[in-house]
């Protein structure tokens, strides 16, 4: 009898078993990486604040519950991090993704982030024209 009591008792205060919990932890992963990346990184700018601001957590747990809900953004490999930028929401996104824009009508977002590819493209358009013939950086002798 006691032994029923407490198997009962265990089922109802662990619903999930182990390996429930990792199913569904490993089949949502990207969103729990999402979730992870973003709010790492704000508590990081929290403490380089020095104080903790409300206004800035809620807005980065809507933006995430608002991408989390949605079927379409949901659990996309691609979308790395979301940060809070002023007003507005920084997505750090492949800029292949076909959902990149579709973040921008779903969260109203104001700035999309550089990817890496961009910032080589930014970083090798950079003009040159003050070098000479002798060579790179030979205006600084």
């Amino acid at each position: 009898m006691a032994r029923l009591v407490l198997r009962t008792l265990r089922l109802l205060t662990r619903p999930l078993s182990r390996p429930a919990a990792l199913f569904l932890a490993w089949t949502h992963r990207y969103t729990v990486a999402l979730w992870w990346r973003s709010m790492r990184d704000e508590f990081g700018q929290q403490i380089a604040l020095g104080r903790p601001n409300v206004a800035r957590w809620r807005h980065l747990l809507t933006s995430l519950w608002r991408v989390s809900s949605d079927a379409r953004l949901a659990n996309a490999p691609e979308l790395r991090r979301l940060a809070i930028d002023g007003v507005g929401v920084t997505v750090d996104a492949d800029h292949t993704w076909h959902g990149r824009y579709l973040l921008d009508t779903r969260l109203g977002l104001t700035v999309l982030a550089p990817t890496m590819a961009e910032r080589q493209v930014v970083v090798t358009s950079v003009d040159l024209g003050a070098n000479d013939a002798d060579g790179m950086f030979a205006n600084q002798r």
